[in-house]
């Protein structure tokens, strides 16, 4: 989960994880993907934190892209010396306020009929 309400150029964001292993430092390496058009983003890796349950907080920001209102983005963080993947996972972007989000927001509408089911088209 991001905690950040815009991801501009620039500016710090955060998501927690829980990782395969427990060795993720700075030093390794953060891509973000974009789906739809399958160009990577520049990331600045800036901190890795754990917390005593192991779970952990990455900082980072983007040194020039914006992310995109409803793309998918892949987030992938691999060991810079052996490549191997630490954790990967997929992010959303939706510009809806996380108490009222819905992945079907204005996908669905409904029609009223004298038929006692509801159709949604």
């Amino acid at each position: 989960m991001i905690y950040h309400n815009t991801l501009l150029a620039s500016v710090t964001s955060t998501f927690v994880i829980l990782p395969r292993v427990t060795d993720v430092l700075n030093t390794d390496t953060l891509s973000i993907k974009n789906q739809s058009t399958n160009t990577d983003l520049s990331v600045n890796f800036v901190s890795a934190v754990y917390d005593s349950n192991n779970i952990l907080t990455i900082s980072f920001s983007l040194n020039t892209d914006t992310l995109e209102e409803g793309v998918f983005y892949e987030i992938e963080l691999t060991k810079n010396v052996t490549n191997a993947v630490l954790w990967r996972g997929i992010m959303f972007v939706s510009d809806q306020v996380k108490q009222d989000y819905t992945i079907n927001k204005d996908e669905f509408k409904e029609n009223t009929s004298t038929n006692e089911y509801i159709i949604l088209d």
